[in-house]
């Protein structure tokens, strides 16, 4: 649920040499990022759990209300209950796709004044094999399994402010070649929360703010070391941003987002912009586009009295962060949400 985002063109060099390949022969060893990758599977998962409608506007997180959000206090601006499934993949131009799963259930306990969200995500790596320019192929493996709860109430008028609590995230970022795993780091969060407010400056726009913070246990296993070691690292995430309809048939949205990792010696700091637009075509159907980080996004959305379907296309996504290693990429997101 944290961006605890870290730039991965600084890679830890382990001088491990090619193992298990029953070889003499002089040959190049692998560069191996460090502990810290193992939150990088979460970009695609924990840190995005917003809908296909807001991927595609370039992936805001915080000043957006929709009927499944990661500003907690967008629960208390919640009318009608929903309920609702996404798909997400990407595939990246080193080898491997990433795919993930989202399924949330908002419920509003007193419509528009305060309410609830259950958000279970999975991900995990599909076609492993991941092909690194002078180096032979490597197997990748990364997973993440989490689930979170959020509350949301009206405190005034125009006023709204929440709290997400992270019940469970597990996450696991592995490397292997020759059958032999090189480096498995798996991380458990300890604890984690997020904190939300957001002012409806005109109806239904809104200026927000989020404020995310995790401690993770990470037990980290690597290729000719004597054995297991664990380390602790803390993730936070500051995002601010706000919408606004100019017309009553187009939005426009603007976000800022920082999200830094730490631990004794290590501290990754990374911010990014976001923008996107909707355009109403029709009652039923929305064109949108966007910029996330200076990539492309764009999508398609058709909403009837109950039933929402969702396209979005991300180019890049999140490619400051994992470009480095896996190089290239394109997102499909499809989603189907139930209102009633």
């Amino acid at each position: 649920m944290i961006k605890a985002s870290m730039q991965i063109v600084v890679l830890v060099m382990l001088g491990v040499g090619l193992v298990g390949l029953g070889t003499a022969q002089a040959a190049p060893g692998p560069s191996l990022p460090g502990p810290e990758t193992y939150t990088l599977i979460a970009d695609f998962g924990m840190q995005s759990p917003v809908t296909t409608r807001l991927l595609s506007m370039g992936a805001p997180i915080a000043c957006m209300n929709d009927v499944m959000f990661a500003n907690p206090a967008f629960a208390g601006a919640q009318k009608t209950a929903s309920a609702g499934l996404r798909w997400t993949q990407t595939d990246f131009d080193n080898g491997p796709t990433v795919s993930s799963s989202l399924v949330h259930v908002t419920y509003p306990t007193h419509a528009n004044e305060t309410g609830f969200e259950a958000t279970l995500i999975d991900v995990d790596t599909r076609d492993e094999g991941l092909a690194l320019p002078g180096q032979y192929p490597m197997g990748l493996d990364m997973s993440e399994d989490a689930w979170v709860v959020d509350y949301g109430r009206r405190i005034k008028p125009k006023w709204l402010v929440g709290l997400s609590v992270l019940g469970r995230e597990r996450l696991d970022f592995g490397m292997s070649m020759g059958g032999q795993k090189l480096v498995d780091y798996l991380g458990k969060a300890e604890y984690g929360a997020q904190v939300g407010a957001a002012y409806e400056w005109a109806p239904e726009d809104y200026i927000g703010l989020i404020y995310s913070f995790t401690k993770h246990d990470v037990t980290a296993n690597i290729a000719q070391m004597p054995g297991p070691f664990d380390i602790s690292f803390h993730a936070s995430q500051w995002a601010v941003g706000a919408s606004r309809h100019v017309r009553p048939d187009l939005i426009l949205l603007a976000e800022w987002d920082r999200g830094e990792l730490k631990d004794d010696s290590v501290d990754n700091v990374s911010t990014a912009w976001h923008f996107g637009a909707e355009y109403m075509m029709t009652r039923e159907w929305a064109l949108r586009a966007g910029l996330a980080d200076g990539k492309l996004t764009a999508g398609l959305g058709y909403d009837s009295a109950r039933w929402r379907f969702e396209y979005a296309y991300l180019r890049d996504w999140n490619g400051s962060d994992v470009g480095q290693l896996l190089g290239s990429s394109n997102t499909n997101s499809v989603q189907a949400i139930y209102r009633w």
